[in-house]
């Protein structure tokens, strides 16, 4: 019937809109009482207020307990709107400070049946949600009067002109409202909520609109969006050509392939000389395309007429796209090439790889199991790894999470792969990270019995193969979500000795130092005595 679960639990429950039943009742009850909002019957617009602010602090709960933090694009700027929508409901019923933070522990416990997690990461939830109310406030008490100003400019303006019978009263402009939201971060709402106080007609919100689309179509004009717009245009040139059959998940990165197109410059092409830059799609490939955080694989290809060197490898929808440069000879559609992967390239990323699901894990165990991944970087050279945790790792939480990784790696824990549908994967416990795409099938990457995740990425066979992993850096790079740099193998090992050296180097100045006061100290001691 399409009822869905709250409509029904609303008929259960006897109760006649959904905010009244159990899955709504505590926070509506915290807003009403612990906010001492008083609510008549004829009063639907404060009403409508209180089961905005509900809805809205349930879902802000959930989006940060599933790793989605405010930002200004994607499902983050989803989130902050929220955010906003529920403070500006607030300010109508007269919450002139931070407040919806202190209803997440009334979501949860409303949830917390079906969703016990929740519970283990309150504090991180409450905490961000809080930074991001502040945040909002103050851009409210410093912006708003911005507003204000040009609506009362306006208004003056309109108060030096001879009024007739027939004109109406002032109208702000689709542009200044764009450039308010532009330069100021205002949003429509709050521009018209400005307007409305000083009796000045708002600008439709479809005009306001495309003036702001017109504001940012010229902040970007001198921007390169070439990569952009060449890979739609790529992805529509390759609309008809198969699925890209991917053969490196194996040990052996060479296999003969054939060559089913050749782009240049956006047009396809039947043959290409050297030398030239030039796009290659093959009919199956050894070479890994950039997803889940790890870079995309380089080589060679390799025919009887030519040589093509692999400088980087991207999906284009189901389609391998290997960038690079026909380096002698030609090359054409039809082709039979020998494909060949840097194998030890690959070697350095799989070790970035499975040292990034370690560092993951050790995080959780060090911070709490509030911590998720929120993105991540392999590449050949140092892995990142973004995470939701609400303030900086001191310098004993940061050796425990070094300790612990190195610990696991001497143990040698077998790195196992296996397929499964999304379900089952599920049901064993695997985490899936958020913001990533799942088909139907996925591969669980476990590392004995201390991580297990939905991964498409390569890995090594054993967690002794990472060598050894050192932290480089660790900061803020939103609110609420932290970054970590690290290093292993050969380069954690030659970070270390570039400390040490520099270590000895400064102890060696230290020491010159040291002896340059004593003699300072002596020469004082011996005029004083004088």
């Amino acid at each position: 019937t399409g009822m869905g679960l709250e409509r029904l639990t609303a008929v259960m429950q006897g109760k006649t809109a959904v905010f009244e039943t159990d899955l709504f009742a505590p926070v509506v009850e915290a807003i009403l009482h612990g906010f001492k909002v008083k609510i008549e019957e004829n009063l639907l617009d404060k009403r409508a207020a209180v089961y905005a602010i509900a809805d809205h602090a349930r879902a802000l709960t959930f989006l940060i307990a599933d790793g989605v933090v405010p930002s200004n694009d994607g499902r983050g700027y989803v989130l902050r709107m929220l955010l906003r929508k529920a403070v500006r409901a607030g300010r109508s019923l007269g919450f002139r400070e931070p407040f919806i933070h202190k209803l997440v522990n009334k979501v949860i416990e409303a949830m917390e049946l079906g969703y016990p997690e929740l519970s283990n990461r309150f504090e991180p939830i409450s905490r961000m949600i809080c930074i991001e109310e502040e945040r909002f406030f103050q851009t409210l008490e410093e912006k708003i009067p911005l507003a204000e100003q040009i609506v009362q400019a306006l208004i003056d303006k309109v108060a030096g002109k001879p009024s007739g019978p027939n004109e109406s009263r002032a109208v702000l402009l689709p542009e200044d409202a764009a450039k308010l939201y532009d330069t100021h971060g205002l949003s429509y709402e709050e521009i018209a909520e400005v307007c409305r106080k000083y009796s000045v007609i708002p600008p439709d919100k479809k005009l306001f609109e495309q003036a702001l689309e017109g504001l940012q179509a010229q902040s970007k004009a001198g921007a390169s969006f070439g990569s952009i717009f060449s890979k739609d245009a790529l992805a529509e040139l390759l609309s008809d050509k198969p699925p890209t059959e991917f053969l490196g998940y194996g040990h052996d990165l060479t296999a003969q392939v054939k060559v089913l197109c050749l782009v240049q410059e956006g047009r396809s092409l039947q043959e290409v000389k050297a030398p030239a830059p030039v796009e290659v799609i093959l009919d199956r490939s050894p070479f890994y395309g950039e997803s889940g955080g790890q870079v995309g694989d380089t080589g060679m290809l390799v025919s009887d007429e030519g040589r093509f060197r692999v400088e980087d490898t991207q999906w284009v929808g189901n389609v391998l796209v290997h960038r690079g440069e026909l380096l002698e000879g030609r090359l054409r559609v039809g082709d039979k090439v020998d494909s060949g992967v840097d194998a030890g390239r690959r070697r350095h990323i799989a070790q970035n790889h499975t040292a990034t699901h370690l560092l993951h894990s050790a995080l959780r165990k060090v911070l709490g199991e509030h911590v998720m991944q929120a993105g991540s970087l392999v590449a050949p050279d140092h892995l990142r790894l973004d995470f939701s945790h609400g303030q900086g790792l001191s310098g004993s939480q940061r050796d425990s999470v070094e300790s612990l990784v190195n610990e696991w790696v001497e143990k040698n824990y077998p790195v196992r792969v296996d397929k499964m549908g999304i379900d089952e994967a599920k049901k064993t416990g695997a985490m899936a990270l958020f913001g990533e795409k799942y088909g139907s099938q996925v591969r669980v990457v476990s590392i004995g019995d201390i991580s297990k995740e939905l991964c498409g990425g390569t890995h090594l066979e054993g967690s002794a193969e990472v060598g050894f992993l050192t932290i480089a850096e660790e900061g803020s790079i939103a609110s609420g979500i932290r970054r970590v740099e690290a290093l292993t193998a050969q380069a954690a090992l030659d970070s270390v000795k570039t400390e040490v050296v520099r270590l000895q180097q400064e102890r060696e100045r230290l020491v010159k130092r040291n002896k340059q006061l004593e003699q300072e100290r002596s020469s004082l001691k011996v005029k004083g005595a004088a």
